[in-house]
């Protein structure tokens, strides 16, 4: 099956945009810099849900991000 971005950069650039809006750039890695001029002009039409947030999501969010840095030094001093 065919995701709904695979052959729309439209559709994937609405999609991106909504993700930075929700969580910023920050859990990006370095890929940050989002081209805005990508955004289809019917963006600001788009009524989104809210998005669920489990229990405690903040703490969970920091763990994640100590566990992938932690994770990605080892494997770079490895190197």
């Amino acid at each position: 099956m065919a995701r709904p971005t695979d052959n729309s950069p439209r559709v994937k650039a609405a999609f991106y945009r909504r993700y930075v809006e929700l969580y910023g750039e920050l859990p990006l890695n370095g890929r940050g810099g989002f081209n805005q001029s990508k955004v289809p002009e019917w963006y600001d039409n788009l009524i989104w849900n809210e998005p669920h947030l489990p229990l405690q999501w903040e703490a969970q969010i920091n763990e994640l991000m100590d566990y992938r840095k932690n994770t990605i030094t080892r494997i770079l001093s490895k190197s």
